[in-house]
């Protein structure tokens, strides 16, 4: 099973981040604000907000369309380093449920959910930017879900053969070579998938050529390509600043769960485990806060590296708010080691670590390990 994540208004969502004071106001994205310099009202909207839409301005309108539908309509310029960190934060909302992702545009990211288990995927539900809405859509190929993730009516959803047969023709638009081939079936009065699924894809190809009978195959779920596999950085460090500074725990275990999560992912994909936890928390007034956990054995999952961590922050007392959380990971192998009745593995490695935290926390730093015999 596959999963498209997508963000409907990237643009005008970076845009308003850069001037929160438009937010709630009709306003729409232009390229550059130079083009108005120099008198060209003709320039098309990039995105619309959602005041804009609700006095019937869309995206792409030109911009003189869209000052006599409404003359106190506010134009804003596009804002590329805001979308890329729009998309950043979307790959780690991904990366929370598997590594095996594709950007498949700057707003819309494909997921392979064949290692996901059925508990995590009701995350999807859960999925949420500051400030930006993020849909999702779920179908047997990745196609299907780029597909369903575009249009409404499917979204947040399973795809299924009806449902796919009740859109429009016009959601192929995002095809490579779609235009003559939807105007050359508009003018066969065809209007919805459901309408081209009928007729038989011999027919197609041999009258619109090869391109067409991909389509019918990809509809009927025949074309089952490999993603095209994002790589995570090099780098395990992951970090998160605060809206507003916090003080308690809660806080802070909410946002480390989200950053484990993404963590173990970047392992699973490169096929190690973490030996050891680096968390620093950033204070009011520049001061950082670090410590370091040892695991007991090389760990993946999210749930076990938690529980050494919330103990140790339970222990903790920071002494300023905190407006900022860092977190990195020293890696090894991860351990093969079968468990066996009488062996001596630890059967719950993340309880004994969650001990060690606790003797770290109250001893200090190095003061817990073996005993060793003076020579």
């Amino acid at each position: 099973m596959f999963a498209a994540l997508h963000l409907p208004d990237l643009a005008i969502v970076a845009a308003l981040r850069a001037s929160p004071s438009e937010r709630g106001r009709p306003c729409g994205v232009v390229a550059s604000l130079g083009q108005l310099d120099e008198g060209k009202v003709q320039v098309p909207l990039i995105a619309v907000s959602a005041e804009a839409r609700a006095v019937g301005i869309s995206s792409g309108w030109p911009l003189s369309r869209a000052l006599v539908r409404l003359p106190d309509f506010r134009v804003l310029a596009r804002e590329p380093d805001r979308e890329r960190d729009l998309l950043t934060e979307l790959i780690e909302l991904a990366e929370s449920l598997t590594p095996d992702l594709e950007i498949t545009s700057p707003d819309t990211l494909l997921l392979d959910l064949s290692r996901t288990s059925s508990r995590r995927l009701e995350a999807l539900h859960d999925f949420m930017l500051t400030e930006a809405v993020v849909v999702h859509a779920r179908a047997s190929t990745p196609d299907l879900a780029h597909l369903a993730v575009r249009h409404g009516p499917t979204r947040g959803m399973m795809l299924t053969s009806a449902a796919l047969s009740e859109l429009p023709l016009g959601v192929l638009g995002t095809l490579a070579g779609s235009e003559s081939l939807l105007s050359m079936l508009g003018l066969w009065g065809l209007q919805t998938l459901g309408d081209y699924l009928k007729i038989p894809r011999q027919d197609l190809t041999e009258r619109l050529g090869p391109l067409a009978g991909h389509w019918h195959d990809l509809l009927h779920g025949k074309v089952l390509r490999l993603l095209r596999l994002h790589r995570p950085p090099e780098s395990l460090k992951q970090s998160y600043d605060f809206e507003d500074p916090v003080q308690d725990l809660e806080s802070v275990v909410f946002i480390l769960k989200r950053l484990l999560h993404g963590l173990s992912s970047r392992l699973a994909a490169r096929h190690v485990a973490a030996s050891n936890l680096e968390i620093a928390l950033r204070l009011e007034r520049g001061k950082r806060l670090t410590k370091t956990v040892r695991l007991p054995e090389p760990l993946v999952a999210p749930e076990a590296m938690l529980h050494p961590l919330q103990t140790l922050l339970e222990s903790l007392h920071a002494g300023a708010p905190i407006v900022g959380l860092d977190l990195d990971a020293e890696t090894t192998l991860p351990s093969s080691a079968q468990r066996e009745w009488f062996g001596r593995q630890l059967p719950q490695p993340e309880r004994w670590a969650g001990t060690l935290a606790q003797l770290e926390a109250l001893l200090g730093p190095g003061k817990v390990g073996i005993p060793v015999p003076p020579a």
